[in-house]
């Protein structure tokens, strides 16, 4: 039986991996070579989409199938692999629902309000605001809501949000205080 608890595994290096090869390979000027690297990328991610989407397809025929499914699409090792493949049993939308869902109270904390205002393609759009005394910088209401946003839709590329980019936040009855 498959111990199903975290081992500590890290996924942060391999990806940084990933992405820093691709930074090379894309630097790299044009070339047969590079373009055999692509090729390459893609044929064995095309193998591992066809291997992933029929096992899917071979739980799905199970009585429990459906349930393991959302179950493995919970993981998060799991969820990066099926976001990568576009298999996630649940659509990007609902998972970044969750997520700002899931991020919501410990804003609160903060004094800051979250609300989603909509997904794209790979975009998340959300807007902050004042609710209470605001105690946290823009740095970390913004590492909060991406950390949330990326770790339940991998696949989000960017997280747009709007409330912090430009005069900090300021609760609404901080603007109707009479200035001293």
């Amino acid at each position: 039986m498959v111990d199903p608890s975290p081992r500590g595994q890290d996924l942060e290096s391999p990806l940084t991996r990933i992405a820093s090869l691709v930074a090379e390979l894309e630097r790299m000027p044009e070339s047969q070579a590079r373009e055999h690297a692509r090729a390459l990328v893609h044929a064995v991610l095309d193998i591992h989409h066809a291997g992933l989407a029929r096992i899917f397809e071979l739980l799905a025929l199970r009585p429990d199938g459906p349930a393991f499914v959302e179950q493995l699409g919970a993981d998060e090792t799991v969820m990066l692999l099926m976001s990568l493949h576009d298999l996630h049993p649940r659509d990007v939308e609902s998972r970044v629902r969750a997520a700002v869902d899931a991020v919501r109270p410990a804003l609160l904390e903060q004094g800051v309000a979250i609300e989603l205002d909509g997904v794209g393609e790979d975009t998340a759009r959300v807007r902050l605001s004042a609710a209470g005394l605001v105690r946290a910088t823009n740095a970390k209401l913004r590492a909060l809501v991406e950390f949330a946003i990326y770790a339940g839709a991998p696949e989000i590329v960017v997280v747009e949000i709007d409330g912090l980019d430009g005069a900090p936040l300021v609760p609404a009855a901080r603007l109707a205080e009479p200035r001293k």
